[in-house]
Order: C-alpha cells, then sequence, then structure tokens
C-alpha cells in the first residue's frame, strides 16, 4: 500500500470486504476509507448453513475437493472471525461505504445495517433488486458509488 497510495481506499467484494475492514485495522495510517461490496462483515448473519454441517462429516468429505474444504472451513470460523473483527473496528476513525443488494443469497442483505447501526462513519447504498455479482451485473451503479466515495 505503502508503494501505490498513500493513504489507500480499500474495496473488497463478498470475502473481500472483511479482508478490507482487517487491513484498515492492521495498516490504520495508511488507508483513508474501506469499500466493502456485497461484503461478508456482519458476524450475526454470517453463521454457518445446514449445508456446511454436512461438509464437515467425514464421509461426505472424502467426496469433496480440497478447495470446498477449505473454503468450507473458512465458512465454519467465519462468524467468530467477524465477531473479533467487528471488536477491533471500534477504535478505528475512518469511513465505511457499503453496496448491498437485497436479492444476496450468500451474504445476508441485512449485514451492512449491522455496521450501519454500530458506527457512525458508515455510508450505505442498498438496492432491492440487486445481487451477490454486482460488481459485474451492475458495473455502471458500482462505478458511481466509487467514484463518490468522499476523503
Amino acid at each position: 500500500m505503502k508503494a501505490h497510495c498513500q493513504p489507500c481506499v480499500l474495496a473488497g467484494h463478498s470475502f473481500g470486504g472483511a479482508l478490507a475492514l482487517q487491513l484498515a485495522i492492521d495498516y490504520p495510517e495508511n488507508v483513508a476509507a474501506v469499500v466493502s461490496l456485497a461484503g461478508t462483515i456482519a458476524a450475526p448473519f454470517q453463521e454457518p448453513k445446514w449445508y456446511n454441517y454436512l461438509a464437515e462429516h467425514p464421509w461426505i468429505q472424502t467426496f469433496l475437493s480440497e478447495g470446498f474444504l477449505k473454503s468450507n472451513r473458512e465458512m465454519m470460523l467465519l462468524s467468530k472471525d467477524l465477531y473479533a473483527l467487528t471488536a477491533k473496528l471500534k477504535g478505528l476513525d475512518l469511513p465505511i461505504y457499503l453496496l448491498q443488494g437485497g436479492k444476496d443469497i450468500l451474504v445476508n442483505p441485512g449485514s451492512p445495517f449491522y455496521l450501519l447501526d454500530q458506527f457512525n462513519r458508515v455510508h450505505l447504498r442498498f438496492n432491492s433488486q440487486w445481487d451477490h455479482f454486482i460488481i459485474w451485473t451492475e458495473r455502471e451503479e458500482v462505478s458511481q458509488f466509487l467514484q463518490g466515495v468522499n476523503l
């Protein structure tokens, strides 16, 4: 980050939303703002699903690829990790921009409201018709949203 921008605006989609927040915590002097696009950012909304528990069964694991098993392990720990992340965010004083769709089946559409209720410098753009893949399906909207990030 130091080599390319000082300070940077970090943007992340899906799991990248939480990663951008974590980087802001780890390097606050290098970050001007965080943008989460359909991001996994709210612990209460990221509990493992029934199929994540099923994939933990040793017999089922014999049929799953290593990549899928790694992804499932991440999902099993995600909520706990996000609670820890949210606690660390309390000391962070920078703007957080959230873009979320109401038809997202991978990230609960209520997720951004969790952060919106907890922090003062959170800005949300929500559209009930968008899905999880907004960075591809709503490119113009995402571009306009990113251009509106105020530092």
